[in-house]
């Protein structure tokens, strides 16, 4: 049984087995499974493994650091350094005007989160350095898309038996409690689908854009618009860098818009075979939810179709401008006082969170931590490398920060910043990028 269980660890880890490599596995696994969203639905238990994802990852942080084979980048620490002032400033607005922050904000729970963020942010920059030294990197990323897909299909799966797989049947996609961070997940997968397409160390790399069509497909059930809005947009920044880099792209791999354009094609015909099957299955809150999401790419914005979001921005600007140094307070922008249709809503958009919660300074350091990002990621070398930090940069931007509050503490994408912020170190210092 011992030999059977070493043979399954050996052939996801790619190394010899010890406890860095047991907990990497399963902190992976519960992480971009989406195992949380499993266990919420059959025990109905609001993310009973998040004291898990701790636990693993301290105990990798605290075996990596033992090692003493690298320091730390300034980039990361300047990350860091925003977290520290974002939660320094907005605590001393959340002092100074706790009278008008909303009662039922929780700011211990508040800080646990950011907490979080920035241990499971050191703990992936660790094993992403680590995983460079051992030119075991992408394995990393092979047991990240691996999971990442197989939380994914349960969507997909879903979709066959009913949208009845949730919490929330109006609300919920497969065993994501909503359709925005199912959404994320997916287009996080399109990310490293299309990274892996133009990878020189794919042979077959033209086969991963078959899976395309899946995701697309995938994305159509959730309804979520945010989703629906970026998927092509990821494509075409696909395309465009492809194409702007087309004669650095490895030979075999030219051909790739000819494949793009065969599974673009698969997926509108899969829809379009499938969409009265899946109207009949659709509950009442989700055929409105379709009903608004077609309504606002069709470009009607109200109330309705943003989902809210236009009210909470404009009351979020009015807020801004009463406290633009310090903020508002912690938590004042996760949930207003200010009730809206009857309920306390936060403002949905992570880079006025920082603005509204935490005052000018730590926004203008936040936007230029992204800056800078950006730049990096467009100057490496490996083409494969670069779309993807790129293109994870984009669907954070605009769909995972763009249309939500809690992108500081979205598990996935801190997983994801700390590969790029290691990946960037590892470059730094060695010259090979």
């Amino acid at each position: 049984m011992h030999s059977l269980y070493l043979g399954i660890a050996k052939f996801f880890v790619r190394q010899r087995f010890d406890y860095i490599n047991f907990c990497a596995f399963f902190l992976i696994l519960i992480i971009f499974g989406n195992l949380n969203g499993i266990f919420n639905y059959v025990f109905d238990i609001v993310a009973p493994l998040s004291p898990l994802i701790l636990l693993f990852s301290i105990v990798i942080i605290l075996s990596l650091v033992k090692q003493s084979y690298e320091r730390e980048s300034l980039l990361f620490w300047s990350f860091i350094a925003f977290y520290i002032l974002y939660l320094y400033l907005s605590t001393i607005s959340f002092i100074l005007y706790h009278d008008d922050i909303y009662a039922g904000n929780n700011y211990l729970l508040t800080v646990r989160g950011y907490v979080s963020s920035i241990v499971i942010l050191l703990c992936f920059y660790k094993l992403t350095t680590w995983s460079l030294k051992h030119n075991d990197f992408y394995s990393l990323l092979s047991r990240m898309y691996a999971f990442l897909l197989s939380g994914v299909a349960l969507i997909f799966f879903s979709s066959v038996i009913g949208f009845n797989i949730g919490l929330d049947m109006d609300r919920a996609s497969g065993f994501f409690a909503n359709p925005n961070t199912a959404a994320g997940f997916i287009l996080y997968c399109l990310c490293l689908t299309l990274c892996f397409a133009i990878s020189e160390r794919r042979k077959f790399g033209f086969a991963y854009l078959l899976i395309v069509p899946a995701l697309f497909y995938t994305m159509f059930i959730t309804f979520s618009k945010a989703g629906l809005i970026t998927f092509p947009l990821v494509l075409f920044l696909f395309l465009g860098y492809c194409l702007i880099r087309y004669r650095k792209l490895y030979r075999p791999k030219r051909k790739i818009f000819m494949w793009l354009a065969l599974s673009v094609i698969l997926a509108i015909v899969f829809i379009s075979i499938y969409f009265s099957a899946i109207m009949d299955q659709l509950s009442w809150g989700q055929f409105l939810r379709l009903q608004r999401t077609l309504a606002f790419l069709s470009g009607e914005f109200t109330e309705a179709t943003t989902s809210e979001r236009s009210t909470l921005f404009n009351i979020g600007f009015q807020l801004i401008g009463e406290h633009p140094l310090i903020g508002n307070g912690l938590t004042s922008f996760h949930a207003y006082d200010i009730p809206v249709n009857g309920k306390h809503i936060g403002v949905h958009n992570t880079f006025l969170l920082i603005l509204g919660e935490s005052g000018i300074i730590p926004f203008i350091f936040y936007v230029s931590l992204m800056l800078i990002l950006i730049v990096k990621s467009w100057k490496l070398k490996n083409l494969a490398m670069s779309f993807l930090f790129l293109s994870i940069l984009a669907v954070y931007f605009i769909n995972v920060a763009g249309t939500g509050h809690n992108a500081l503490d979205d598990r996935v994408s801190n997983c994801l910043f700390g590969v790029m912020l290691g990946y960037f170190a590892h470059t730094d210092k060695t010259g090979k990028s």
